[in-house]
């Protein structure tokens, strides 16, 4: 928004996106969405942090679109995913259920491949 101390002639319409990014990349993200201190797990299980949601599945031109539905993640309240980091990670996520040593944590699911933060847009 302009700045009300600057004198009314330099008032007008300010628009624009800022983009930042943290120079440790996805690395930089913290660890998941786990506000009830709960173990990693699949998004329909009881024992999970909110931000599993799950494996998303690449088409044969490695482009993802997919529909989620979630019962614990929302968009509002104290669950709440806005400013949260959204990771894909390289491997398949073993839903907590793979007896490796970060099963119960991060679902041995590989380093991190991309990520972003989720914002709110008005469309």
């Amino acid at each position: 928004m302009p700045n009300s101390h600057l004198d009314s002639d330099y008032f007008q319409p300010i628009t624009g996106i800022i983009n930042m990014k943290q120079n440790e990349g996805c690395q930089s993200t913290g660890g998941h969405f786990n506000p009830f201190g709960k173990d990693h797990g699949a998004p329909g299980d009881d024992n999970r942090h909110v931000g599993d949601l799950g494996n998303v599945q690449p088409d044969h031109q490695g482009v993802v679109n997919t529909d989620m539905i979630d019962n614990v993640a929302s968009l509002i309240g104290e669950n709440s995913v806005i400013g949260r980091a959204f990771v894909i990670h390289s491997g398949e996520d073993d839903l907590g259920l793979g007896g490796f040593p970060d099963s119960r944590t991060t679902g041995h699911a590989g380093p991190r491949l991309a990520c972003c933060v989720i914002g709110r847009s008005e469309q």
